[in-house]
């Protein structure tokens, strides 16, 4: 159910209570329009801070923009979530897949993703598909969130 048939639901009872009995308290009625505003509100308050909240966005959807983490770059500072598949010392030589995320820098002129730190970093091409891709493969994206208020940042 969501906020908004709640909300309803108690105005639409609070009517019915007053249609149906004779000595409704007034307390009763008021009490039931106030939870359906404080639900309202709540809802209003919940959608607000959703929307301030950096969300996955798949590649397919868009690639980074130049200047988009606030700095005048041809590379965007990101998080990303990366599907890779490694041949490790598996007894079968099987391909192995496995997800994880990772701070990442995209080239917004060759749109290249630079993933990883130091010497677990790599590349990855933006425009190879999924299908086609061998090894790496970058499916989602996102911007840092912002750094706290008044935090020390060297």
């Amino acid at each position: 159910m969501t906020a908004k048939a709640m909300a309803h639901d108690l105005r639409a009872y609070a009517d019915w209570c007053i249609a149906h009995y004779e000595d409704v308290p007034p307390t009763i009625v008021n009490d039931l329009n106030v939870a359906a505003a404080l639900i309202e509100q709540q809802a209003a308050k919940i959608a607000e801070l959703e929307a301030k909240l950096p969300r996955w966005i798949p590649v397919e959807e868009r690639l980074p923009k130049k200047g988009e983490d606030g700095r005048d770059c041809s590379w965007v500072h990101c998080i990303v979530s990366v599907l890779a598949t490694r041949v490790y010392s598996r007894y079968d030589g099987e391909a192995e897949e496995y997800k994880f995320v990772a701070p990442a820098m995209f080239d917004t002129e060759q749109k290249i993703w630079h993933a990883g730190q130091e010497e677990a970093a790599f590349d990855v091409n933006a425009l190879i598909q999924p299908e086609d891709a061998e090894g790496d493969y970058i499916g989602y994206w996102m911007p840092y969130p912002d750094a706290p208020k008044g935090a020390y940042l060297p």
